[in-house]
Formats: C-alpha cells, sequence, structure tokens
C-alpha cells in the first residue's frame, strides 16, 4: 500500500469498517513520515502478514508464475494437489470505505 500526504501533513490514517460471517471489524493503516506503517485491528497492532485470515484475499508469489510458465507436469501436478487444500468459500462480506 503506498501512501501519500497532503502539504505539511506528518502522519495520515485510513482504514475501513467490515462485516465477515456477520462479525464486525475494522482495520485502519497508519502512515507516518519517517515510521513503519502501523496497522491496526479490533485495537491491536498487527503485522502485515497477520491480515491472512482477517480478510477474504488472494497472494501471489513470484513462484506462482511458474504454473503460467513453467512445464505442463508442473501444472498438473498443482491441479491433482488442489482439492485437497480447497477451504470452504467464504460468505459475502461487507466493507465501508473511511479516512481520516
Amino acid at each position: 500500500m503506498r501512501s501519500s500526504f497532503a502539504w505539511g501533513q506528518t502522519a495520515r490514517t485510513s482504514g475501513f469498517s467490515f462485516r465477515r460471517h456477520d462479525v464486525p471489524g475494522e482495520l485502519s493503516f497508519t502512515f507516518a513520515r519517517g515510521a513503519r506503517r502501523r496497522i491496526t485491528y479490533a485495537g491491536e497492532s498487527l503485522r502485515q502478514r497477520d491480515l491472512v485470515g482477517i480478510l477474504p484475499m488472494v497472494l501471489f508469489s513470484p513462484e506462482d508464475l511458474f504454473l503460467v510458465k513453467g512445464a505442463p507436469a508442473l501444472r498438473r501436478r498443482y491441479l491433482d494437489a488442489e482439492p485437497r487444500r480447497r477451504v470452504p468459500p467464504t460468505t459475502a462480506s461487507s466493507c465501508a470505505i473511511r479516512a481520516s
């Protein structure tokens, strides 16, 4: 996530509220000049990797390109293993974006 600051502004917080499985949640991201990005969920500070499982998301890594660019045997092996890793689909989540 990239941050932008107005003239003279030293920090910016953006966040959103959402519902997942009928449970409300709230995430906020704080960007400050010369400091690390801060992520907060339900009042607790998180690392970026802790967002997995909180929000529905799809992550891609450079290794994922091997499925497209690699040998057909690699794709077959992946597709054979995929049904075992399948997670039940998430229910519809609603999000309301806010910025401060």
